[in-house]
């Protein structure tokens, strides 16, 4: 069983390929400091929406991509593209013919859908095929709406958005400049609070129209009646919003459950998490895989891990219950 980690932020993915235990990283650039990885692997990552005008270009030096959308599978089929296919949640495989459909066009594995429980998945079949996320927040919605341009309090960067910001990202990915954000920021538009960077390289030349600042991705937070923060990703190279979850997904309860099912490989997803917060997941899944596998094994004993903290408040999302 394969353990891989997906990037959503750029910076990330550069100091998460040195963890031990981490076969390949999912991110959008190139993750290793030196050719070839050190024996991992990368997967290319590709956007959640794919439009007419979406430049894409793919990394000859990525041992596989991963498409999220049926638009992006068909795109890469069309390339002529000879790598690894890793098809995402969004490419449903809600039952065995499902999956099957999807081998059968090219697609190397698929990630189990989130909204399968433990028996479900049990019955869908394919675990040699499929790549199961253990961590990350769950996507409650992607959409073309601007949560910041939107927002009374930034009405005047409609206008830029359109024509300073998105044309300027699209040109960047075309003309081959690094297109994804050095960093991230963290607004609350409630509170209109400063921003605060995680990182302080930078990457972009232009100007993104919301965030007023020299980059192209941000975060800000959406506040619900009850006072429950949903972190919004603004990805001003694609134009669109992700919407998260308020609490990240976690199975490291359930990883009895995990090992039955057997699938190919695990992944880690990371989106509003910063540095230290990735490594200490990482690192405690890393070793709790291993203890696991450990005890399964004749005579076999493992070592207690501690939980870390940011694993505290969770969720096992459907894992348990499915859906209705």
């Amino acid at each position: 069983m394969f353990t891989g980690v997906l990037c959503e932020r750029e910076g990330l993915a550069l100091k998460m390929s040195s963890l031990e235990g981490v076969d390949y990283i999912c991110s959008y650039e190139y993750p290793f400091e030196v050719t070839g990885g050190g024996g991992k692997r990368w997967i290319q990552l590709l956007p959640h929406v794919f439009r007419m005008d979406t430049a894409l270009s793919l990394d000859e030096r990525a041992d596989g991509v991963l498409v999220r959308s049926y638009d992006e599978l068909m795109y890469v089929l069309s390339e002529g593209y000879r790598g690894e296919i890793v098809a995402d949640s969004g490419l449903y495989t809600m039952n065995n013919a499902a999956l099957q459909s999807l081998l059968e066009e090219g697609v190397t594995r698929a990630v189990c859908p989130p909204e399968l429980n433990f028996r479900e998945l049990l019955d869908r079949g394919g675990a040699d095929r499929s790549e199961l996320v253990l961590y990350g927040r769950s996507a409650l919605m992607i959409s073309a709406n601007c949560t910041y341009k939107n927002s009374t309090s930034v009405t005047k960067y409609r206008h830029a958005c359109l024509t300073e910001c998105r044309p300027a990202a699209l040109s960047s990915v075309a003309d081959g400049r690094p297109s994804t954000p050095s960093s991230a920021l963290h607004v609350d538009i409630h509170s209109a609070q400063s921003l605060s960077t995680f990182s302080d390289r930078s990457t972009s030349t232009k100007k993104c129209a919301g965030a007023g600042q020299e980059r192209i991705q941000f975060y800000v937070n959406l506040t619900d009646r009850k006072r429950t923060d949903f972190p919004v990703l603004c990805d001003c190279r694609y134009c669109y919003n992700v919407i998260y979850n308020s609490v990240p997904t976690s199975l490291h309860k359930a990883m009895d459950k995990v090992l039955e099912l057997s699938p190919a490989s695990v992944r880690l997803d990371f989106t509003t998490e910063d540095l230290g917060s990735a490594m200490a997941v990482t690192k405690y899944y890393v070793n709790l895989i291993r203890n696991l596998e450990s005890e399964s094994r004749p005579g076999g004993k493992g070592t207690k891990t501690a939980v870390p903290k940011e694993l505290e408040k969770f969720t096992y999302g459907h894992f348990k219950n499915g859906v209705e």
